[in-house]
């Protein structure tokens, strides 16, 4: 309740921001606003549960992501002249105010969503990490990563030769021909990590080799989205299902996640100077020079507050130059499970928001609040709550789960994979989760079931 109450505070007190001067300093203004907000809306939610959970993380990242050059202006940073900045003059101050406004009830009312789960809470914590009822979805596990392995490399290769040769923005194009396969193929390696690294217990190193070189070769290639997702929620099933994060190790962490955040920002450092990488010195000498003068945490956080653009962008031009979408963002996500033989429709945010922001000719990428304002504008009130509900379903889910003495493994890896998805919903849309879900959750937990039923019928164990 208490949560609720702060979460209410917050939404009253944004409503009260649309009074304030917006002829100055408005970014500060507005990065001070979001350093409270966060910080109370952080101490709330880890009251409600007493744990860092995913959800709790994923507010956290709100914050970041749709107010992060605002933060670090309140700090006194200088923003600088660049594509995605919200200083350069792009935005109005009163349009950047009023999305902002909207950005915070947003989050706050997801956040009171999530709070209204609270009572459906009943476990006991267990020290142990529950034992599992048989381990077949782990053996699928094993023969999708076997599958998937050439296809995901060659896709990795090509991006890592792609970015030394012509710059990551030439990575970005969508795949055509066998590239379409591979691409879907590949698709399944990430899935039979997240089940490995939760079951598997015989061969882990196997499993971090595996985990290992597919991050490397990520963040080789410019992308940082799959190791962002893939960080956080492993963090969280060693916490709170394997139960292996000791205080000590818990320092160890906070140390190479400061180590990580610096790989993040040189790779993306390294993108502006790749075309000095025939010579591997002046490449590096550069890319090093930037980092040290921009410090590397605030550029980490001011490319994170990249999102704020399409935030205000979607705000500011919905529904005067672009209509709502009316919930087909939705019906899509549905209907994308099916091949595209009846040639619908399928747009994404970045597509249709990004050829008004002229400044770049990059995709400004999307949101989940982006996403709901262009599909309900202010009845998206309602779609923000919901979000947060099935985050709270979600996250207590997970819980039981990992207090129960026994555990179904497909039971668990449907959870897993959701929270793997709607983690980075605060720099992307739903517009994939139907044909993701189905391909690579339900087809491996499909697997699973007929190779038990087979073995049921031919009279030999699960196990």
């Amino acid at each position: 309740m208490v949560a609720i109450l702060i979460f209410l505070v917050e939404i009253i007190g944004s409503f009260a921001l649309v009074q304030i001067d917006a002829s100055e300093n408005i970014l500060g203004k507005i990065g001070y606003v979001a350093i409270i907000y966060g910080v109370l809306s952080t101490i709330a939610l880890y009251q409600v549960k007493k744990e860092w959970d995913v959800f709790l993380i994923f507010m956290i990242m709100c914050y970041l992501f749709s107010f992060g050059q605002c933060i670090l202006t309140a700090f006194g940073y200088k923003l600088g002249v660049f594509a995605f900045s919200m200083d350069r003059g792009f935005f109005s101050n009163q349009e950047i105010l009023n999305a902002s406004v909207f950005c915070f009830i947003a989050i706050a009312l997801t956040g009171i969503g999530f709070c209204f789960h609270r009572s459906s809470i009943k476990y006991e914590k267990l020290s142990n990490k529950p034992v599992l009822t048989d381990n077949v979805l782990c053996r699928v596990a094993w023969g999708l990563l076997l599958i998937s392995v050439v296809p995901t490399f060659y896709e990795l290769y090509k991006d890592v030769t792609t970015v030394f040769f012509n710059g990551y923005s030439d990575t970005l194009g969508n795949a055509t021909g066998i590239d379409k396969i591979f691409v879907l193929i590949s698709g399944f390696y990430p899935s039979a990590i997240l089940i490995l690294y939760c079951f598997e217990e015989k061969r882990r190193r196997t499993v971090y080799f595996a985990l290992g070189s597919y991050v490397l070769l990520q963040l080789l290639g410019g992308s940082r989205i799959a190791v962002f997702r893939l960080a956080i929620v492993l963090l969280v099933i060693s916490n709170l299902y394997r139960k292996e994060i000791s205080k000590k190790r818990a320092v160890m962490i906070c140390i190479f996640g400061l180590v990580g955040v610096f790989v993040f920002s040189f790779v993306s450092s390294a993108r502006n100077y790749i075309y000095l990488a025939s010579n591997v010195q002046l490449f590096l000498k550069e890319t090093a020079t930037d980092l040290l003068e921009n410090n590397f945490i605030f550029a980490a956080i001011k490319e994170m507050g990249n999102t704020q653009v399409i935030n205000t962008l979607v705000y500011a031009l919905c529904p005067k130059k672009v209509d709502y979408r009316y919930g087909m963002s939705f019906v899509r996500s549905i209907y994308s499970v099916l091949p595209n033989f009846l040639n619908l429709e399928y747009i994404s945010i970045d597509e249709v928001f990004s050829p008004y922001y002229t400044v770049t000719n990059a995709g400004c990428g999307a949101s989940f609040i982006a996403e709901g304002y262009w599909n309900f504008g202010y009845f998206s009130v309602l779609f923000f709550i919901a979000l947060g509900y099935v985050w709270g379903t979600l996250s207590n889910r997970f819980k039981q789960l990992c207090n129960s003495k026994y555990v179904k493994p497909e039971n668990f890896f449907v959870i897993v994979y959701l929270m793997y998805y709607m983690i980075f919903l605060v720099r992307s849309e739903s517009i994939e989760l139907g044909r993701s879900f189905v391909y690579y959750a339900v087809i491996p937990i499909l697997i699973s079931k007929l190779l038990k039923t087979k073995t049921v019928r031919g009279g030999g164990k699960t196990s």
